[in-house]
C-alpha cells in the first residue's frame, strides 16, 4: 500500500516545537500509512528524528557569498515567504 505524503510548512516555529513536532508529525510518523515531513526555515540544516523527515529552507544570509544573488534570490526565505516556501517545496518534491 502507498505511504500518504504529509508536509507541514513552519516559518515562525522552532522545529522541535511541541505542538507541531511531537503532538503531530512525530504521532503522525508512527502511523505506517504516512510520510511525515517537517519544513522549517531556523537555519539549522536537514534531518531524520522520530520518523520525521526536517528540512531546512535556506534563509537569507545562509548561502554562500560565493553565488550570485540572481541565482540565490529565489531560494530564500524571507519574513512572511510562506509562498516562496511552498513553491521550494513542491519543487523538491518534483510536484508539477
Amino acid at each position: 500500500m502507498k505511504q500518504t505524503k504529509i508536509t507541514h510548512l513552519t516559518s515562525a516555529h522552532d522545529r522541535y516545537d511541541t505542538r507541531i513536532f511531537l503532538k503531530m508529525c512525530s504521532s503522525l510518523a508512527t502511523c505506517k500509512d504516512y510520510e511525515v515531513s517537517l519544513v522549517v526555515a531556523d537555519g539549522k540544516g536537514d534531518e531524520i528524528k522520530n520518523g520525521v523527515d526536517i528540512n531546512n529552507f535556506p534563509i537569507l544570509g545562509e548561502l554562500s557569498n560565493e553565488t550570485a544573488w540572481c541565482e540565490k534570490k529565489d531560494e530564500v526565505c524571507y519574513v512572511g515567504g510562506i509562498v516562496k516556501m511552498i513553491e521550494w517545496c513542491l519543487q523538491k518534491c518534483e510536484v508539477k
